[in-house]
């Protein structure tokens, strides 16, 4: 009998701590995620949503002048980048996504991460695997540090004029002879 009740007391620990237990996280963000995908536990929702901004590397074209340290003040992070990024595509701007995640609801951010595939150089095929459960603590992060800034440039097709400073995501042969470009 005491065996078999040390056994119930066991397995409740275990289910308590799996999911999240007493005092466990708020939104059950260590519980699985809606669609089945894998999810990033922590504490709040705001830890996993900058623990994402971080991993997935958002900053880096989201946030001006992040690289190449990486010591950008979070009250300016994923703000946008008004210098583009360069292709066959045309260029394209990193967009602010605090003014995005304003003018969305949350609803229409998830089914954007899950569906998107435009706007190169964007990671869509990365992207578009996030878990439900990661999309809404990245969103929810994004609202938290509010909206500023401003909108960031519409893109330029291919061909069109380039009037702003860029990055060229181009790649040449090593034996091609590149001339150079000033920059605007």
């Amino acid at each position: 009998m005491v065996r078999a009740l040390m056994s119930v007391c066991a397995v409740s620990v275990m289910f308590a701590a799996c999911s999240g237990g007493e005092g466990g996280v708020q939104g059950g963000w260590r519980q699985p995620s809606p669609d089945g995908l894998p999810a990033t536990a922590g504490n709040s929702e705001k830890e996993v949503g900058r623990y994402l901004a971080v991993v997935a590397l958002c900053n880096d074209c989201h946030t001006a002048k992040w690289l190449p340290a990486g010591d950008v003040p979070e009250d300016r992070w994923l703000a946008g980048n008004p210098v583009g990024y360069e292709g066959v595509w045309g260029v394209t701007f990193a967009s602010n996504l605090r003014l995005r995640a304003q003018e969305w609801t949350e609803d229409q951010w998830v089914q954007t991460l899950r569906t998107r595939k435009e706007r190169e150089p964007m990671p869509w095929i990365a992207i578009n695997q996030m878990s439900e459960n990661d999309s809404r603590a990245f969103y929810r992060f994004l609202k938290s540090l509010g909206p500023t800034g401003e909108h960031m440039p519409a893109p330029i097709g291919p061909g069109e004029p380039i009037t702003t400073r860029y990055i060229t995501m181009r790649t040449w042969d090593a034996n091609t002879k590149i001339q150079a470009v000033p920059s605007p």
